[in-house]
């Protein structure tokens, strides 16, 4: 049988580490499929995994029934959504009627806008079938760029993109247009 140590001699221990499991996180349903979404889309492509976790964290889930209107333009917004699943359609109102700007499905976004500028909404979104969409608020979505400039790049190319979609409509409409 071994002696027991005497006082002088060192003791030796292993220390086992046994997480609690209180402080396991463990994320839900909206986390999960608001990640997953993102991994898919362009603009979270070059984000690093960690800011898209943490965005995902953040995030919030909405099913929409057609023709419920998303967002109105001239509304306060501090929400930006993407699609899941569904149509929407962007129209811009006017008092001799609805001009459809553009109609969007999974994996498109839209609101952002009032995120970057704090206008009002600059245009009205309606479902056009039933839309499951992921939100981002805006105190979350700016925290988040100014920690990534690499999302920041990513929805500046987006913007680009719509930008230069939306002067191409107009250079279509004014051929159409005749000439007074």
């Amino acid at each position: 049988m071994a002696e027991p140590p005497t006082p002088d001699a060192p003791v030796r221990t292993t220390a086992v580490f046994r997480p609690d499991p209180r402080h396991q996180y463990h994320p839900d349903e909206t986390t999960l499929q608001a990640r997953a979404l993102f991994r898919e889309l362009p603009i979270f492509r070059d984000v690093p995994a960690h800011h898209v976790r943490e965005l995902a964290r953040m995030a919030g889930s909405h099913v929409f029934a057609p023709g419920e209107v998303i967002v109105r333009m001239g509304d306060f917004g501090s929400t930006m959504y993407v699609i899941n699943s569904g149509k929407v359609e962007v129209v811009l109102e006017r008092p001799t009627g609805n001009v459809v700007l553009a109609t969007l499905g999974p994996g498109e976004f839209f609101g952002e806008l009032s995120i970057f500028d704090s206008e009002l909404r600059s245009a009205t979104v309606i479902a056009v079938e039933k839309t499951e969409t992921v939100s981002l608020g805006r105190i979350d979505v700016v925290r988040a760029l100014t920690h990534s400039p690499d999302l920041a790049l990513s929805l500046l190319k987006s913007l680009s993109v719509r930008l230069r979609q939306a002067n191409t409509r107009l250079g279509e409409q004014a051929e159409q247009s005749p000439a007074p």
